[in-house]
């Protein structure tokens, strides 16, 4: 007879070793390169979180310094940052980067709904 264990490791090691290959297929190369610089914004707004400043000196600071395209992201990414306080500092700058990539896909597939009913 066999033991559940048996069974079930096997599928689990499937499963686990075929997402990286399924996610590839996800995002393009040219939107990861646009979201790496979400990643920096997470990562800047993170060290001067830790050296203690406010959130809205952090923004308008940042606001000042970014040309307007990646301004846009300060805000929502700051929410983030601000919300993860006790989160690993590595892990928060994944989810901005993943939240860029989410923001991309459902824009993406916006503009592809407004061309095709147009």
């Amino acid at each position: 007879m066999f033991k559940l264990h048996s069974i079930i490791t096997p599928i689990i090691m499937i499963a686990f070793l075929s997402q990286p290959a399924a996610a590839v297929d996800e995002y393009n190369s040219e939107e990861v390169a646009a979201c790496v610089p979400v990643g920096k914004i997470a990562m800047k707004i993170s060290k001067l979180q830790a050296q203690g400043l406010e959130q809205e000196f952090i923004e308008k600071a940042l606001n000042e310094e970014l040309r307007e395209p990646l301004s846009l992201w300060v805000k929502p990414i700051s929410a983030l940052v601000f919300s993860k306080k006790k989160q690993a500092s590595e892990k928060t700058i994944k989810e901005a980067i993943g939240y860029c990539l989410q923001t991309m896909k459902s824009h993406k597939k916006m503009n592809h709904t407004a061309y095709f009913e147009a």
